[in-house]
């Protein structure tokens, strides 16, 4: 076969871009550190690679959710911590009262701790995390828990009878459960009777969950009615009797329901301190008990959060194995390349500026 000048020609310039793209990958792999630059450089690796960068980005994800359900959670336990030291306060307060040998200055100064504690735990009743009330179950944009009045008018008198009472998600924690003997009987009875429809029951469980692993979803929050109780014997109509007591009282009403007929009716109850001592007692083992058990997610999140740890460094592991390039060989592949083509360079200019007529005389 007979080799013209424009063979060698096209030969020598196919030759220098083969060398050119050979020096690009080249110098493409040791400045990204990364071997595969399209699917098309290892199609088995560059799938292995979207399939690591997939898991890792799930793990990630988890991740950051287990961390913000850490957060709540903490939170969630330092405000019970402070909520049972308030409690444990109020206690040692009514052990104090229940003293013969304290005047009525000593009490009245008691009853005044007494109230200033109660604000403080209808305070901390109503923490947030990020924006969010963390007792209120799913109505985490409303405060939870709320001193509030409840109201009723005499229609033949015109009389209005209003007693101060606290609501937890916008029904009454617990109406007329305490109330002062001196309050007259039938118009707690009615009151109660005309704001019964508004008393907080139950919807079930408000469980606010965080997916913290493949599989696995744990729920961060701790709900109000798990802390103080709802009806008679919740923590505030605890503390309400002892305000009562302090206040000379040795009694107080409260309205009952017959579960056969459902009709209501006003009960007067006697008490004492040292029974009151015992409530709060039932009181602070129902705020340990929700520690207890929001401690215990606490562990399992913490658990979830180590095995992703764990995950993340076998998976990101996995991926810089499949894709990162040797550096020592792909410097040297980069130096081969660039001495490659720059002779190919050379050569090709003196091949290309040769011609026939360079040769005739």
């Amino acid at each position: 076969m007979r080799i013209t000048n424009s063979m060698m020609t096209q030969g020598v310039i196919r030759n220098i871009n083969a060398n050119m793209n050979r020096l690009n990958e080249a110098q493409e792999e040791t400045s990204t550190g990364v071997k595969i630059q399209e699917a098309s450089d290892d199609p088995v690796a560059a799938t292995k690679t979207l399939q690591y960068r997939s898991v890792i980005a799930k793990i990630e994800q988890y991740q950051s959710n287990a961390t913000d359900a850490t957060s709540w959670m903490e939170v969630t336990e330092d405000t019970l911590e402070s909520l049972t030291d308030a409690v444990q306060q109020v206690r040692d307060l009514t052990s104090q009262a229940s003293s013969d040998i304290l005047d009525d200055t000593e009490l009245a100064g008691i009853s005044a701790e007494v109230s200033e504690l109660k604000n403080t735990i209808l305070e901390l009743l109503n923490t947030q995390y990020a924006g969010r009330y963390i007792f209120g179950g799913y109505a985490t944009d409303e405060a939870p828990y709320t001193e509030t009045s409840a109201s009723y008018t005499d229609a033949t008198t015109g009389q209005t009878t209003t007693f101060s009472t606290i609501s937890f998600k916008e029904g009454y924690l617990s109406l007329g459960g305490v109330v002062s003997s001196s309050v007259d009987s039938d118009a707690l009875l009615a009151l109660y009777n005309a704001n019964s429809g508004n008393i907080y029951a139950s919807s079930g469980s408000q469980e606010l969950t965080f997916n913290t692993g493949y599989s696995s979803s744990t729920a961060v929050n701790v709900e109000g009615q798990d802390v103080t109780g709802t009806g008679s014997g919740n923590l505030f109509d605890t503390i309400d009797k002892l305000l009562l007591g302090l206040d000379g009282e040795t009694s107080y009403q409260s309205v009952t329901v017959d579960a056969t007929t459902g009709a209501a009716s006003v009960t007067a109850t006697e008490f004492t301190m040292d029974e009151l001592l015992d409530e709060l007692d039932a009181n602070l083992a129902e705020i340990s008990t929700a520690t207890s058990d929001l401690g215990a997610r606490m562990n399992y999140v913490e658990t979830c959060s180590s095995r992703l740890a764990s995950d993340y460094k076998t998976y990101t592991g996995l991926l810089s194995e499949n894709i990162d390039s040797d550096i020592s060989v792909a410097t040297t592949e980069y130096a081969t390349a660039q001495t490659v083509y720059d002779a190919s360079l050379s050569v090709g200019a003196k091949v290309i500026t040769k011609s026939l007529v360079d040769y005739l005389t």
